[in-house]
């Protein structure tokens, strides 16, 4: 789990630390604050907020934040609007959440994470890529994962277009496992290959010229 939050952490500072240098960023469906604990050690000038549905999840996000300046904040939420106002993050992330979302629930989500988001803010949406043979075998072993359908990197990208996104990019990492890991280095080569075993799509929201980083 450590080490997903990190590289996931890793590859979102890469693809948008050009864009802002203190940016708000929205872990939507934070879990228990893995990521937004690894975003904020990695990027300390931004402003990590996690939010989830699980309020079990956020007091243990919260016991675990630690007192540094640059810890993330965790709000939990009902209904089917995040706590937020209009136009108020540059980021907004969502790391392996939406298979756990209904599926006709996924387009309203997606609009609701596109509301919060700045003009020219980006979305970044990781997933578990369904065209690995290890990540199927990993899901199924998984009890929090029982009865999910993954999401194929075709139809994510396709809710960002649909949602009004520009620039929509799909880029899968994730290629070798702990045994192989001195070949990590060059994954970022290999992003446009679908056989990672996990993928994100990224999009900017319209309002300014598209930019987004190389994962390189």
């Amino acid at each position: 789990v450590e080490f997903f939050a990190q590289l996931k952490a890793e590859l979102l500072t890469r693809l948008a630390a050009s864009r802002i240098a203190a940016p708000r960023i929205l872990d939507f469906g934070c879990g228990v604050g893995n990521l937004a604990r690894a975003i904020a050690e990695r990027w300390p000038t931004a402003h990590v907020v996690g939010c989830d549905t699980s309020p079990e999840s956020i007091a243990h996000a919260r016991r675990l934040r630690g007192s540094a300046l640059a810890a993330p904040s965790f709000v939990d939420f009902r209904g089917d609007r995040v706590p937020f106002a209009d136009r108020t993050f540059d980021i907004v992330c969502a790391s392996c959440v939406f298979h756990h979302i209904e599926r006709d629930e996924h387009a309203q989500w997606v609009r609701e994470l596109r509301r919060v988001l700045k003009p020219g803010g980006l979305l970044v949406l990781f997933e578990h890529n369904p065209y690995n043979p290890l990540t199927r075998r990993a899901v199924r072993a998984c009890p929090f994962d029982e009865g999910v359908t993954l999401l194929a990197p075709r139809y994510a990208a396709s809710l960002l277009d649909d949602g009004a996104f520009a620039a929509v990019e799909t880029r899968f990492y994730f290629f070798f496992p702990a045994m192989l890991s001195a070949l990590r280095p060059f994954e970022s080569w290999l992003q446009w290959c679908p056989l990672g075993a996990q993928y994100l799509v990224l999009g900017v929201r319209d309002g300014q010229s598209a930019r987004i980083g190389s994962a390189r």
